[in-house]
């Protein structure tokens, strides 16, 4: 046996300790010549190493490590019986050595027991004992080796990095690791195979897959290639004409073989759960892994049918153009099955992993399909209707469509999408421009009279009959959002409940009560009433001094401090973020029982622009 620097060391610390006391110098069977180095280091000790091929070359050896009273190896293949008695007295345990594999692995790993599966395996028996140079390795748990902590160990070695586990799902993502792929590429192909044999038992025919396309001109992604067979699966199970061809131009990067659909899943699976946290971690990463899902894709001829996968960016726009075209032919013919379709369709786009980059796009498609239900329910205020039935109604249904249209307006860069809004928008364009011409025909005749409105709060009310009586229970912030229209108060008021923000009301109040603001609703009269709780407002004064100095409303609210209020350069300091500290101190202050803050959304969004 010709022996290795590694098998040398671990087998010569094996025979020393359990030889304490013996002869410094021991023999290993060892074939050929030596060239390695002529010292090693065992157990901390430096050894000499000497190559001899007679009895007069032992003789002469062990004359000169005995003179300088050293450590030594010798390393000789000859016949113990052609050796003399006085030789063999003076070599540890009195003999030549045969090297025994399992005295070296119990000897690297500490351990008293191990695991006859690692020395059934010489591939793995060789390359623990020639990785045992990097270092050695951790003591077996508990002094057994078992086959799973020797490849940890190994493994560890070749990677560079700690190996919790062993499974094919670790095993695609140390592909995606800094030198990761180079090392197992790195390895022999023999030693890869004996993995691959051993992680058959849990992970099936993947890791064996695995490997033979890693060295294959597609395996710099495993990751995508891994989300390619999870959508080659379900074309194969939708029975597409196509899936096969597909499935065969793969099996280059196979070996020529095809996986089977277990190998599929397997691979399909860690690849999905492996990209869900690359998305999260590695964003730019993530990124490349969709590029080349998608050229994979193209390259198998696979891409009309993209759609069928969660992961791809062609597959997400597949969708979104047939939720586009879905939802045109409801808006054209609002029957029910039509409808139905436009929203299975528009489920299918959110159900897909990039759904989440396109939030803004498929909220429109939302909004545009909310429109189409608008239309089919036919339920607007009949042409007698009342400024207060029009005022209930805009803020029950009216808010919503505004909102809708407010998005669908905005239109898409997919061309089917892009047609689909169009026809939404001109279909509800008729009929909503119709209820706007109502609209304001009941207000000028209202405006004309001044009559009492059911259910509607006139600007200057609010104060008093819902601010006040909220104060007076519980301290409270009126925050006055200027200009913030009705579409966009339901867009804020589905974000506040998004982030599990609560909204309180009155027992008796079915819905938020809503306001009539001055006309016009500029700032001296509608807002300047909503504050001072007057209208006429007052010719003295301002906002700040009509709020805090009302008596009426301190009276309502109680408390020890008046209210105070707060306008838009009060709010922020100058270099520092969030609320000024004079702004905090009141809202904190348990004194008062009211503070208002007046936020300028017109302003804001001028500002923005």
């Amino acid at each position: 046996m010709i022996l290795t620097q590694e098998q040398i060391q671990a087998q010569a610390a094996a025979i020393r300790n359990r030889s304490a006391g013996d002869s410094r110098v021991l023999a290993l069977r060892h074939t050929g010549g030596w060239t390695g180095p002529d010292r090693l280091t065992v157990s901390g000790e430096e050894h000499r190493i000497i190559s001899c091929i007679s009895d007069l070359q032992m003789r002469e050896a062990l004359g000169q490590l005995e003179e300088g009273n050293l450590p030594g190896i010798l390393l000789c293949n000859l016949d113990p019986s052609t050796l003399g008695e006085d030789v063999l007295a003076r070599l540890m345990k009195r003999r030549i050595h045969h090297p025994q594999r399992d005295e070296m692995l119990r000897e690297l790993f500490c351990a008293r027991v191990m695991d006859a599966r690692i020395l059934a395996s010489n591939h793995l028996v060789e390359a623990l004992i020639r990785g045992a140079s990097a270092g050695g390795y951790a003591p077996a748990p508990g002094g057994t080796l078992d086959l799973q902590f020797a490849w940890k160990s190994l493994l560890k070695k070749l990677l560079g990095f700690e190996v919790s586990e062993i499974s094919f799902s670790e095993l695609l993502r140390w592909t995606t690791v800094r030198n990761g792929r180079a090392a197992l590429i790195g390895m022999e192909p023999a030693l890869r195979d004996e993995l691959a044999k051993w992680l058959s038992a849990n992970c099936g025919e993947a890791p064996r897959f695995l490997f033979r396309a890693m060295e294959s001109e597609v395996g710099s992604d495993l990751v995508a290639l891994g989300l390619l067979l999870g959508l080659i699966l379900v074309a194969e199970r939708s029975g597409l004409a196509d899936a096969e061809a597909a499935a065969a131009r793969l099996e280059q990067y196979f070996g020529n073989e095809s996986p089977d659909s277990a190998t599929k899943q397997t691979w399909y699976q860690a690849a999905t759960d492996l990209f869900a946290r690359l998305a999260e971690t590695e964003v730019f990463q993530a990124q490349g892994v969709i590029q080349n899902l998608d050229r994979l894709i193209e390259r198998i001829r696979l891409h009309p049918h993209a759609h069928l996968s969660d992961h791809s960016r062609l597959g997400l726009e597949q969708r979104l153009a047939e939720a586009g075209e879905s939802i045109r032919k409801a808006t054209q013919t609002l029957a029910e099955a039509e409808v139905s379709a436009a929203q299975a369709a528009l489920d299918k786009g959110g159900q897909h992993r990039l759904a989440g980059d396109d939030a803004l796009r498929l909220r429109r498609l939302q909004m545009a399909l909310r429109l189409v239900l608008w239309l089919r329910s036919s339920d607007l205020p009949g042409p007698a209707a009342s400024l207060s039935q029009l005022i209930a109604y805009y803020q029950t249904e009216g808010g919503f469509v505004d909102w809708a249209r407010t998005l669908v307006i905005e239109s898409d860069p997919n061309p089917q999408v892009k047609e689909a809004l169009r026809s939404i928008i001109e279909k509800v364009e008729s009929p909503w421009v119709a209820f706007q011409q109502q609209f304001a025909e009941r207000l000028q005749q209202w405006s004309a009279q001044v009559a009492e409105l059911d259910g509607v709060l006139r600007i200057e009310e609010v104060l008093a009959r819902i601010v006040a009586p909220a104060a007076k229970q519980h301290p409270a912030l009126l925050i006055v959002l200027d200009g913030m229209s009705q579409a966009v108060f339901r867009e804020l008021m589905a974000d506040l409940m998004r982030r599990n923000w609560v909204e309180a009301s009155a027992p008796e109040a079915q819905v938020p009560h809503v306001a009539l603001a001055t006309i016009p609703s500029i700032t001296e009269g509608s807002r300047r009433a909503l504050l001072s709780g007057q209208l006429p407002v007052p010719s003295e004064g301002n906002e700040k001094s009509d709020f805090a100095g009302s008596e009426r409303l301190f009276e309502q609210t109680g408390g020890q401090s008046k209210p105070q209020l707060f306008l838009k350069g009060d709010l922020l300091e100058s270099g520092l973020i969030g609320l000024s500290g004079v702004v905090a101190q009141a809202i904190a202050n348990s004194r008062c029982r009211l503070v208002g803050v007046v936020v300028n959304a017109v302003d804001d969004s001028l500002g923005a622009a």
